[in-house]
Order: C-alpha cells, then sequence, then structure tokens
C-alpha cells in the first residue's frame, strides 16, 4: 500500500468471508475445552478492558491463543515507550586511525506496531544528528551514497510486513530529502522480517525489528583490470602475533582482545588525477562457540554466538562506512608512497549464561578469518592487486583448577597472492552494513543458536 502510513503487522486476512464481524467478541475468543475463558486471557482483559480486548481479536482472527494475544499487547505496550535511536557503526576507536565521534550507521526503531510514521524521537534524532553533516558530507563526496532499509517484526506475513517495511523506509528518505540530500543518492528497500535485526524473544526485541537502519556506503565495482592504471607493490609485509590481551574487569565475561595484524607495502601507482590506493579488509568467516555446563541438570550443551554474523559474511571494516579503506595508510593519486592499516579483533563470551538454558561456560573457541587486500579506486571501480588471508584462532577451557585458560592459541598470515580471492564478494560487502553494525547483534539482541 503505497503511501500507507499505518499498515498492520499482524496476520490479518482481509477478506470478509475468513474475518467477519461475529468472531470479534471477546466471548469467543480462547475458551478452554470446558467453555470457560482461560486465566491469561481473563487477565488480559483486566490491563485492556472488554473493548481493547475485542480489538485485539478484531485484528487477529478467532481462534488464537493466550499467548499470540499476550504478544501483541506486550508489543503495543513497549511501542508506548517513543521512538528509540542505537548509533551503531560509528568509526571512533575502531583502530584504523580514521576515528570519528559521529555515527554515520544507525537505527530507529520501536516504531509504532503497524505504524510506518516516524515518531518524534526520530525526526528530532534526525533534524539535528544528521541533517547538520550528512547533506555537506555527501555534497562534498560524490562516491558515497545513503542507505535506507526497513524492516518489521513478525507479526504478520510477507504480504503485510514487506510493504510496510519499505513504508518505513520511505518515510525517512522523504526526511533526508527535504532535508537537502538528492534522492538520486539515497538507496531504498524493505525486508519485511525476513531480515531480523534481534530474535523476537521479548517485546523489546520484537520494537528492535520494527525499525529502519540508516548508513553510508560506497559502492563499488570489483575489475581485473582498467585502461590506464597499473600498481607495482614492493617490500610488502604482513604479520600477526599470536596471542591476545586479556581483560578482566568483569568477571561474569571473557573478554580477549588479539594482538595486532599489521600490513603495510610501498606502492608505485599510475592513472588517473583521482585515483586512490590502499588496503582493504573484509571479515569472511567468524566462528564463536561456547560449551556450558547446565546450572540446572541434565547434559552439558553448546551455544553458537557467531550464527549472528555468519549470513552477513563478507562483511567491511568500520572506517569503510565512510571511507575508501581500511586504514590511514594510502596513497592518494599517482606516485609512490606507503599503505598501511593494523587490525585488533576482539571477542566476549559470557561466562555464565541464563537463556536459553542456565550454564557455567567449559569451553570456548573463536575463530576468524580475513582477506586484506592492496588495491586501486578510480571512480566507482576497484582493481585488487595483491592480498593476504589472515586467520587466529583461540581455545580456551577449564583447567583442574576450574580456571579458564587458553588451551590452543594460533595465528597466521598467508603468503600474498595476486589480486584477490575469485569467491570474495567485495561489491555485496561494500554495498552492505559494517562488520560493527551487524557484530552489535552478538551483543544483547541475537539470541546465540542452542548446539
Amino acid at each position: 500500500m503505497p503511501g500507507c502510513a499505518m499498515i498492520h503487522e499482524s496476520a490479518v486476512a482481509r477478506s470478509s468471508k475468513r474475518f467477519e464481524r461475529r468472531s470479534a467478541s471477546p466471548s469467543m475468543i480462547a475458551r478452554k475445552s470446558n467453555g470457560q475463558e482461560s486465566s491469561s486471557v481473563n487477565a488480559l482483559r483486566q490491563r485492556v478492558g472488554n473493548h481493547g480486548l475485542a480489538h485485539l481479536v478484531h485484528r487477529s482472527g478467532a481462534g488464537e491463543t493466550d499467548a499470540t494475544i499476550q504478544r501483541k499487547v506486550d508489543e503495543e505496550a513497549f511501542a508506548k515507550r517513543g521512538g528509540q535511536i542505537e548509533e551503531v557503526g560509528d568509526t571512533s576507536g575502531g583502530g584504523f586511525g580514521e576515528g570519528s565521534a559521529d555515527s554515520n550507521e544507525f537505527l530507529l526503531w520501536n516504531y509504532n506496531v503497524g505504524g510506518a510514521d516516524l515518531r518524534t524521537e526520530h525526526t528530532k534524532y534526525l533534524d539535528g544528528k544528521v541533517l547538520t553533516r550528512w547533506p555537506a558530507m555527501l555534497r562534498g563526496d560524490p562516491g558515497l551514497k545513503v542507505a535506507i532499509v526497513g524492516g518489521a517484526s513478525s507479526t504478520g506475513g510477507a504480504a503485510v510486513t514487506t510493504p510496510l517495511s519499505v513504508a518505513r523506509a520511505d518515510k525517512v528518505k522523504s526526511v533526508l530529502v527535504s532535508g537537502g540530500i538528492d534522492t538520486k543518492r539515497i538507496a531504498t528497500s524493505g525486508v519485511g522480517s525476513r531480515h531480523p535485526f534481534a530474535d523476537e524473544t521479548s517485546s523489546e526485541n520484537m520494537a528492535r525489528n520494527r525499525r529502519v537502519e540508516v548508513f553510508l556506503f560506497r559502492p563499488i565495482q570489483r575489475v581485473a583490470s582498467q585502461a590506464g592504471v597499473s600498481v607495482a607493490v614492493t617490500n610488502l609485509s604482513a604479520s600477526v602475533e599470536k596471542g591476545f590481551d586479556r581483560d578482566m574487569s568483569d568477571p561474569g565475561v571473557l573478554v580477549l582482545r588479539w594482538r595486532p595484524f599489521v600490513f603495510t607495502a610501498d606502492v608505485q601507482a599510475t592513472g588517473p588525477a583521482n585515483m586512490t590506493v590502499g588496503i582493504l579488509q573484509l571479515l569472511r568467516a567468524d566462528s564463536r562457540v561456547g560449551r556450558y555446563r547446565s546450572t540446572q541438570g541434565g547434559n552439558d550443551f553448546g551455544l553458537d554466538f557467531g550464527r549472528c554474523m555468519q549470513p552477513d559474511l563478507p562483511c567491511k571494516d568500520v572506517a569503510e562506512s565512510r571511507g575508501r579503506f581500511s586504514g590511514p595508510g594510502q596513497l592518494r593519486g599517482p606516485g609512490t608512497g606507503k599503505v598501511m592499516m593494523s587490525d585488533r579483533p576482539g571477542n566476549a563470551v559470557a561466562i555464565r549464561v541464563s537463556e536459553p538454558k542456565g550454564g557455567t561456560l567449559l569451553k570456548a573457541h573463536w575463530e576468524m578469518e580475513f582477506v586484506a587486500i592492496i588495491g586501486a579506486q578510480v571512480d566507482n571501480h576497484f582493481l585488487p592487486v595483491k592480498s593476504v588471508v589472515w586467520r587466529l584462532e583461540d581455545d580456551h577451557a577449564r583447567d583442574a583448577s576450574g580456571a579458564l585458560n587458553p588451551s590452543k592459541v594460533d595465528a597466521k598470515a598467508e603468503p600474498p597472492q595476486d589480486g584477490a580471492p575469485a569467491d570474495l564478494a567485495i561489491d555485496t560487502a561494500m554495498a552492505g552494513r559494517t562488520c560493527r553494525f551487524m557484530a552489535r547483534r552478538m551483543g544483547s539482541y541475537c539470541r546465540p543458536e542452542l548446539t
């Protein structure tokens, strides 16, 4: 429904044959087998009244379970807290030397259930934090674009949630265009409930999926060659230490920060004046698994934390939300110079968990694989010249005293290769969210998978 500000997220069939007014009577819903109203429905009646309960049933149809109705009541109650903003992918502290105090990736969430209009808090944020910076930034950098991706909670089927998510994205676009951003620089889409930001284990997480994601990106097209462009690479050095620093400030979390990966090279470039040579790093694989001793009896169990990242890999490093490359060491224009970057990935695993089961950490496995690419960008073309695949691996386990200590620590940078791996989706990664954006999902919002 283009232009419609209210599209409901429940699985409502609008056909009069399937949905008749007679089904809206509160006295007809969620009966026990003996014909008595269930206790939970009665509790809902006390909270929202006969009219409110009838409204919920009218929207949802007869025969819904108490749990479904309760979910809708909780969802609408949380929506009353107002619009929420999450600055997700700010580059400050990213370790690439291009930190910024301002975020260029954010979520607008807790939309009204079924509503496409921005909340007051959303509009205030766009006016005060985005439109004061982005119009001038985009005018000064023709290669940058804005992505706006609408989403919805799973309270409804694709026929409802997809157009709703598109309508939410379009509303944000209208505000940005009115604030001075060229409509041609904005790409909008809607994912419905197909790509949740948070697992819907609570009304708050459902509110996080009633959202719009907004981020800057620099679209590029990978090319095998480009007329008039060449880059010679010498004195290439890529190394990573085997080891980590452990942060002991929180006894409830195993926090590790890997020792630096450092990549440097001398380059000699020929080409147009607007060419830039640097290092582009993509995260290609991410595995984070914990093994827990149940505190409620029964067998030990595993939790796969990395699964929250895996569907979106490969992803780009934080500096690339706005920048062209992953580090400050770049050559701008033809000539000779040095390119460089460094990275220190981190990992945090809960030592004690309560969801989806209670347990205490016995073992933790962490493994990541990156591809760092020296290449030249001219306009929206990217020419890979040399690349290095590097990886890290760490296992922690309880020793005889019960302390968590490393049982395996390994890291390696492979020999450099020409170009970049053929199966590496550089174009897709550069058009998407940063790794940090998606890593936030592994914290409070994305529930680890029970294994």
